[in-house]
């Protein structure tokens, strides 16, 4: 669906891929964001470790989570 939709030029590229067995240099992106999976994550400990070692230093990173239950609390 990304690809099909990313037509301007310049547009990021789409990686799937294991998140903890990357080969991305530390530092490598200026910001990252992660959408509905942190949550899902066995070891969020390291998800957060990784996002932080991917992003250089005073870079971003966002995390988008949906959590929701039956009730509010």
């Amino acid at each position: 669906y990304a690809r099909r939709h990313a037509v301007r030029e310049g547009n990021p590229d789409f990686l799937l891929l294991d998140f903890f067995q990357n080969a991305f240099p530390d530092g490598r992106f200026d910001s990252a964001f992660s959408i509905e999976s942190s949550e899902h994550m066995a070891d969020k400990p390291a998800f957060f470790r990784e996002m932080h070692r991917i992003v250089r230093r005073g870079g971003r990173a966002a995390v988008f989570a949906w959590l929701a239950e039956d009730r509010p609390a």
